[in-house]
């Protein structure tokens, strides 16, 4: 049994200690009615090391949460944002090209931003430099 187990345990000791003292006092006649553990008290050593591994699991348990936590946290916002560019993408039909392209722009620099290693564009880049170019007036080039 793990030391750690032994306070919980207590009565499962007591009836192999009662089972152990039987098998060797059977042949004599006597026979214990009664055996009890009532306090286990493990060297300092032992009982530090307990102490140390209890809060080891303690923090484990604290850091799965917390980062369970804020992976739920970054979902929502994900969707929140989702949200966000759809009802604005349905309101945008109505609005001028000029201004979906400025609102394009404003969102991409949001995106650039932040310290994500990916970046996810709302629509293809080249749509939105082509839209650029045609509010600063630039022609788009022609093939040959």
């Amino acid at each position: 049994m793990e030391l750690d187990e032994i306070p919980y345990n207590r009565a499962a000791i007591n009836a192999k200690l009662r089972s152990i003292l039987d098998e060797a006092t059977d042949k004599w006649g006597v026979r214990a009615e009664s055996i009890e553990i009532r306090e286990v008290e493990p060297s300092p050593t032992v009982k530090k090391a307990m102490e140390e591994q209890t809060a080891a699991e303690r923090e484990r348990r604290a850091a799965i949460l917390s980062a369970e936590g804020e992976r739920m946290a970054m979902i929502l916002r994900a969707l929140g944002e989702a949200q966000r560019l759809r009802i604005l993408a349905a309101g945008a039909s109505a609005l001028h090209p000029a201004a979906v392209t400025v609102l394009g722009l404003e969102t991409l620099a949001k995106l650039a931003d932040t310290p994500s290693t990916k970046l996810v564009l709302p629509y293809e880049l080249t749509r939105l430099a082509e839209a650029v170019a045609a509010h600063l007036g630039a022609a788009a080039a022609q093939p040959p």
